[in-house]
């Protein structure tokens, strides 16, 4: 748009001073002798336009612009009306929720459920789209179960059908799910659509775990180290727990990067390690413990910590 309003007012200002010559010329062929004591830069300025050419300029200037600022506004009103009409349409095309809340609360248990087995998962889901359930984090429940039972290209069908506007879980459920697959490919395609989120609304402790795995498995240490400047800057929103220092600590340890773990020692929860975690704390202490005689203040630091038998 910037550009078309430079060209007009460009053209516009080429045929005023083609218009002035071709008047300059006639005036001129009329009187070539200036009139005694008439000042040279006023008879100029007399002979440019008569008031009644410069009345017709005048309004054949405002007219032009006016009916460019008209066609310009036209445009514009049509946009934004097509896009409330947009807005009008969808909102009428999705009813809402025709399923009862008392049977919402039984889907979502029967998702938690981990009894409920594949086939009954996709008749819940069938269910789900029949009753246009409008809560993301129902989907969410129903990925994350088909994942929990090894039914990842199912979780995926269900994220390629989602017509709701997906959240960080979404997708870090799949991220997860092909990380622990060994397929790096795939979550990488997923952190990728997850850019255009604003991970500002979510900061909890498990999708920073996932995506802090992801880094570290993609080795990518520059975004290893802005996540957990993230997390340390938001610590008391997100919470971290074992599992976050777990991984960091480990990443830190094969880099030889021992100094910071004095530190992030003393922030370790005062809860007990979950059980998938101490392979992990175990690694640690073994690396640390085989790698130099130095680091047995931390060692012994952390073994106070998580409270392990490592004889």
């Amino acid at each position: 748009m910037t550009f078309s309003f430079f060209s007009f007012i460009m053209l516009l200002t080429r045929q005023c001073i083609q218009r002035a010559r071709l008047l300059f010329r006639l005036r001129a062929r009329q009187s070539c002798v200036r009139l005694y004591g008439s000042s040279r830069k006023r008879s100029w300025f007399d002979r440019f336009l008569t008031p009644k050419e410069e009345q017709e300029l005048y309004y054949n200037i405002t007219s032009t612009f006016r009916d460019y600022l008209q066609k310009q506004s036209t445009k514009s009103a049509k946009s934004y009306s097509n896009i409330i009409e947009q807005v009008i349409l969808t909102g009428h095309t999705s009813p809402a929720t025709t399923i009862l809340p008392s049977r919402l609360n039984a889907i979502k248990q029967q998702l938690d459920d981990p009894s409920t087995t594949v086939s009954e998962l996709e008749q819940l889901w069938r269910e789900m789209n029949k009753g246009q359930v409008s809560s993301v984090a129902m989907y969410n429940r129903l990925i994350r179960a088909f994942i929990r039972r090894d039914a990842l290209s199912t979780a995926e069908k269900v994220f390629q059908q989602l017509k709701l506007m997906p959240t960080t879980r979404t997708f870090t459920y799949l991220i997860d799910a092909h990380i622990k697959a060994g397929n790096m490919e795939k979550a990488r395609m997923y952190v990728e659509r997850m850019q255009f989120l604003d991970q500002t609304r979510s900061r909890h402790a498990f999708d920073y775990s996932v995506m802090l795995r992801y880094y570290i498995q993609a080795n990518e240490p520059h975004a290893v180290d802005l996540l957990w400047n993230d997390i340390q800057q938001h610590v008391d929103t997100i919470k971290p727990g074992w599992s976050l220092y777990a991984y960091y600590m480990d990443w830190l340890v094969t880099r030889n990067n021992i100094k910071p773990l004095e530190r992030l020692i003393s922030q370790l929860p005062s809860t007990p390690p979950p059980r998938p975690i101490l392979p992990i704390l175990d690694r640690i202490i073994n690396t640390l413990s085989s790698s130099s005689s130095s680091n047995e203040t931390i060692v012994q630091a952390l073994r106070n910590r998580i409270d392990i038998d490592t004889t």
